[in-house]
């Protein structure tokens, strides 16, 4: 055992290519690895379908020194409503014997969970991963739990559940609002250290000269976000 490593997981991105959470996973492993800090991105779960529109169609790869793994041995999600099911059942698998194999040879420094709030079986099994590694388990979460789940009765349930017992398994938690840190606050163990990371840029790819002399703010968002508005 000898370099170290940082493991991000996650069961709701695409990754290299994607939008929303996979930009914000890339800017996290891109960014470490572009310091010299090696990182290791699993897909538990696939989500490419046949088509024109297939955005990473091999199911490993490397990016800039990142490592990224469909666990599952695949990218691309099955039609079939059980075969998907055994496929995401071998993601998991997957994920524990890459974890089991990496362990060897490297140091995990720790195990970050990328959208904690929307599952908290795959949260679980994050915390196992990180147990199995000996490296502390990190939640991140941009939104407010189960905020898009259907049903009122599910919802509220998988609310209870994250936030009365998921919790207590964070050794750290990073948001992206003050709100979520507050939130989180209330219910993460005694002096558990929650991190506010705000949306992040990759700037290199904006690396065209402007010529124009002006300085430009652009807001996209919620007016009645005061708080962050009085920030900006």
């Amino acid at each position: 055992m000898g370099q170290k490593k940082l493991i991000i997981i996650s069961h709701i991105i695409r990754f290299p290519k994607g939008i929303g959470a996979s930009v914000r996973v890339a800017n996290y492993s891109l960014g470490l690895s572009r310091i010299g800090f090696p990182t290791t991105v699993l897909c538990l779960k696939s989500y490419e379908s046949s088509g024109n529109s297939v955005l990473n169609p091999f199911h490993y790869g490397n990016i800039e020194n990142t490592d990224y793994l469909y666990t599952s041995g695949s990218s691309f999600s099955p039609n079939n409503k059980i075969t998907r099911f055994f496929r995401n059942i071998r993601g998991l698998w997957g994920a524990f014997l890459y974890m089991q194999r990496i362990k060897k040879d490297y140091e995990i420094k720790s195990v970050l969970y990328y959208g904690v709030g929307n599952s908290c079986v795959y949260s679980f099994f994050g915390f196992l991963l990180s147990r199995l590694a000996k490296a502390p388990f990190i939640g991140e979460a941009t939104e407010e739990p189960f905020v898009y789940s259907k049903g009122p009765i599910l919802r509220e349930i998988n609310k209870f559940i994250f936030w009365r017992f998921i919790c207590k398994l964070f050794d750290g938690v990073i948001v992206i609002s003050r709100h979520l840190r507050n939130k989180f606050n209330l219910y993460v163990r005694k002096n558990i250290p929650i991190e506010i990371i705000p949306i992040m840029v990759d700037i290199s790819k904006f690396n065209e000269k402007n010529e124009e002399s002006e300085n430009w703010v652009t807001y996209c968002g919620n007016f009645e976000h005061d708080e962050e508005l009085g920030i900006l």
